[in-house]
């Protein structure tokens, strides 16, 4: 194990000199905020001379669409971007690579081989961690990350020759894991399995149940390290991943669907996310959906759950959807029974006051097998969250009490609240 006082990569005077120089940058943070304030002090300028007639904001011409365009513009602008233009700050890629290569060689040393799979990727990420802490604040957005780790597992790779797996490493000591439920998964799960694999994971809890096919053996082949619940008969999605819930003990836990290949580097946004604080990291599928007026009525109920809960920022983002990653307090707060029921366990997330917020956005829609369970009006699925979702809402009217059967007041009367506060 690696400790805090161990000996950094690079001088000091190094490091120094790459965040002077990616601070000089023009696409470094400091440079944007510098154009941002010149163009705040323009823009003022020119209101201040402006005419009383041309004093009307922008907002007030624009027409409905235009407002929800650039709605989901800023939203867009807020989420994590999986952005394939990102680049590491001046410098930062050789001393990644130079710190893979030096820790290789000392891994090396300590008898950690890469046949031993989950007890040399840990040691990595560890390793891995300790190297990027000696650069922040630089790594300032989520996508710089896989660029870290992929330099960083080059300078490994040269240690032992290149047989290696593509690790991709995140810059966190936390304990990580993933609970993935599958049922009649064979052809699909092992693929899911290896990009599972390269996220140098603490655990790995499958809950096979219901399955007729070979689900269970791929699992085994495809991930030896997995701890697999076997269930012969069917529990379902939502109680298969609060069963691996139980289990795990780990700080930030990462579910995801048994039959969708995601690849690890959109998987880790997810974790990252918990490992910079937020407890409930949920996948942002409202890029996806269609206007507002073609949407579904399990849309409708999101959204109507997210504004009763205070957060319409969240539109249809919800715990139903995956990949969604939690803290364990979240875990423990919202308890183990209630991830049964993802809208309750959002709910109850939110009513606990839980930073809940969208991590990156994961395209589960088009790429979701087509079931007879899950497609056609009124199908099962659909009428299980919906169920779902009358559970939650009995739980905010529950928690609440009282308050919901005050009287509603006249947006005059609200406003001269608002004004107040």
């Amino acid at each position: 194990m690696m400790h805090e006082d161990q000996e950094r990569v690079g001088s000091e005077e190094q490091i120094a000199q790459i965040k002077r120089l990616s601070s000089s940058s023009p696409t470094s943070r400091a440079a944007r905020a510098r154009r941002r304030e010149g163009t705040r002090l323009s823009k003022s300028s020119r209101w201040m001379r402006s005419s009383r007639a041309g004093r009307r904001s922008k907002r007030s011409r624009m027409t409905g669409k235009q407002r929800r365009g650039k709605a989901r513009r800023v939203r867009s602008r807020n989420r994590i971007p999986m952005n394939r233009g990102a680049v590491l700050p001046t410098g930062y890629g050789q001393l990644a690579t130079a710190a893979g290569e030096r820790d290789g060689q000392r891994l090396a040393q300590e008898g950690y081989h890469p046949n031993e799979l989950q007890r040399f990727s840990l040691q990595a990420r560890q390793a891995f961690a300790h190297f990027a802490h000696t650069l922040s604040p630089g790594l300032s957005s989520y996508p710089m990350i896989p660029l870290l780790s992929d330099a960083y597992m080059q300078g490994l790779a040269s240690a032992f020759h290149g047989q290696l797996p593509t690790l991709m490493l995140l810059p966190t000591t936390m304990k990580l894991s993933v609970v993935m439920c599958a049922m009649n998964e064979e052809g699909r799960i092992g693929s899911v399995l290896q990009e599972v694999n390269r996220l140098a994971l603490d655990e790995i809890y499958i809950v096979v149940n219901g399955s007729t096919d070979r689900t269970l053996e791929e699992a085994r082949i495809s991930s030896p390290q997995a701890t697999i619940v076997h269930y012969p008969e069917r529990v379902g999605h939502d109680v298969g991943r609060s069963i691996g819930a139980k289990l795990t003990r780990s700080e930030a836990v990462l579910f995801v669907d048994s039959d969708i290949a995601v690849p690890a580097e959109q998987l880790g946004a997810f974790l990252w996310s918990i490992a910079q604080g937020v407890d409930v990291a949920l996948n942002d599928i409202t890029p996806l959906l269609p206007p507002f007026d073609r949407q579904d009525s399990i849309s409708y109920c999101k959204q109507w759950l997210n504004a009763c809960l205070g957060r319409p920022d969240l539109e249809s983002n919800s715990l139903t959807a995956v990949p969604h990653a939690l803290s364990r307090q979240a875990i423990d707060r919202v308890g183990i029974e209630a991830l049964s029921v993802p809208p309750r366990a959002q709910a109850l997330a939110l009513l606990h006051g839980l930073r809940t917020e969208t991590a990156a956005t994961i395209d589960v829609i088009t790429h979701n097998q087509v079931k007879t369970t899950n497609s056609g009006a009124n199908n099962q699925v659909a009428q299980l969250i919906l169920g779902d979702h009358l559970e939650a809402f009995h739980t905010i009217w529950s928690w609440k009490g009282n308050a919901l059967n005050e009287p509603q007041h006249s947006r005059q009367h609200i406003a001269v609240r608002r004004n107040r506060e």
